[in-house]
């Protein structure tokens, strides 16, 4: 047996950073002085000479957000500012625990993970998606280099005020523009790439400056893709899933959770309208099902009806799905970013989220009636409290008024209601804290806070429990 590597632990760095989160907490990011925000980038700087690569770039991230808030940038979201305060703090516990149940090399990342220049590779396409946020949107071709088995993601960002009229481009025209030499996210996404030069970032971004860039169509021969992304059946998709540590500790890929499974057939497709989705059973070779979720969305409804179509016409030529898999209570749950079919000798690929409209997708769309999955009031709770965490770090906990602590009372009634028990305890007594504070004239709010940090990194992995 190989023993386990003892890290050296940075105790008075990750105090330091503790310290810091506190402070932030404290005085809120709408009231952070400026000297808190140099502090938590000299930590930043120092966590990255220690080799803490990841905690690095979450604790990067938050400042980002700082600065986002700041000059009024319609991008920044309370929640995701929540998350990356949730992931500091999981991954500073995890590195002085260093208990061996997660790879340290997953929490810490290392000095290997860092901007590499690209040589001449062959990217195949692996299909597209659309992130919509506050601001804008974001949308992603992602790739497999043929040789290494490396992925990567190209994004194109789309801002669009909030305050501006309703946008109605929609994604499959944004996913036109060229985003690189010659080629635009849709044409990425269903293609093939041989390029020269460019760099790829740590968290699998890249960066093609002036690279070479030479696009062609793919024949779809995804048996030739490379571990670990091509998966042969759901077992083996399922078994991987489930040996990984949560989200929070793993390395900071974009292309986290992405995979491509080959499957058989299509048992049932339909559209949920109470969950406003195109929902699919589909069957790989040995018989077990895994389930496509497609939002329908006004801007995206070209390649929903589409993507309904096929699989509705077609249902025995369906041949690998790829996409960001997880696992919930009803399974292996599929968000497809490409679905391959047979046709004849030959194969086509359809990317849901940029499909542009056709005629030939015209179809009566089957609805779901009793046998959708259920609306998830757990998970839409710990949503909710996401949201008020969010909130709550934009204000402060100093300057909380009666409003914050009667909507952490109610959200405590409500998870009691529900059915929570211990999990429910941080928040029952953050709602305690802010209640306290109007009744004490000198009130202390160091517990508060670190509720609020314990609260923060308890949502992350509660969301990855009850979806």
């Amino acid at each position: 047996e190989t023993a386990p590597v003892a890290h050296a632990v940075p105790h008075g760095l990750l105090d330091e950073i503790d310290s810091a989160l506190r402070e932030l907490v404290t005085s809120g990011v709408s009231d952070a002085p400026q000297a808190l925000i140099e502090r938590l980038r000299r930590l930043d700087a120092r966590l990255r000479a220690e080799g803490l690569i990841w905690p690095a770039d979450t604790l990067a991230e938050i400042v980002q957000h700082h600065a986002a808030y700041t000059a009024h940038d319609a991008r920044f979201t309370p929640s995701l500012l929540a998350a990356l305060v949730g992931e500091v703090c999981a991954r500073l516990d995890a590195i002085r625990a260093n208990t061996g149940a997660v790879p340290q090399l997953f929490v810490r990342g290392s000095p290997s993970d860092r901007e590499t220049p690209i040589g001449t590779a062959r990217l195949i396409g692996l299909g597209c998606d659309v992130r919509i946020h506050r601001g804008g949107v974001e949308l992603a071709a992602y790739l497999q280099d043929a040789d290494s088995g490396a992925l990567v993601v190209v994004r194109r960002a789309v801002a669009e005020p909030e305050d501006a009229a309703p946008a109605s481009i929609p994604f499959w025209q944004l996913a036109q523009p060229l985003v690189v030499k010659g080629a635009g996210i849709a044409a990425l996404g269903g293609g093939q790439v041989l390029i020269k030069g460019g760099k790829r970032l740590p968290n699998g971004a890249f960066l093609p400056g002036r690279a070479q860039l030479s696009l062609n169509q793919q024949a779809y021969a995804w048996e030739s893709l490379r571990a670990p992304v091509l998966a042969e059946d759901f077992a083996e998709l399922t078994a991987r899933i489930a040996a990984q540590p949560p989200t929070a500790l793993r390395p900071r890929r974009l292309t986290d959770g992405l995979y491509v499974c080959a499957v058989a057939h299509v048992e049932h497709a339909a559209f949920d309208p109470a969950a406003q989705v195109v929902r699919a059973v589909v069957v790989d070779s040995a018989g077990r099902r895994g389930v496509l979720v497609h939002p329908y969305t006004t801007r995206g409804k070209a390649g929903a009806e589409a993507m309904l179509a096929v699989l509705a016409d077609r249902p025995g030529d369906l041949r690998f799905v790829a996409g960001h898999v997880r696992l919930s209570a009803q399974g292996l749950m599929i968000a497809p970013t490409a679905l391959v079919f047979q046709d004849g000798t030959t194969r086509i690929g359809l990317l849901p989220w940029v499909a542009r409209e056709q005629a030939s997708t015209a179809h009566t769309a089957t609805h779901v009636t009793g046998n959708g999955v259920q609306h998830n009031l757990f998970a839409d709770y710990w949503v909710q409290v996401g949201d008020a965490l969010g909130d709550l770090l934009v204000v402060g906990v100093q300057r909380a008024d009666d409003r914050q602590a009667q909507r952490w009372r109610a959200l405590a009634h409500h998870g009691a209601a529900i059915g929570f028990g211990q999990t429910l305890r941080p928040v029952e007594q953050l709602a305690h804290e802010l209640e306290a504070q109007a009744r004490t004239v000198r009130w202390n709010s160091t517990l508060a806070a670190q509720v609020i940090l314990e609260l923060a990194c308890l949502c992350l992995f509660v969301d990855e429990i009850v979806v």
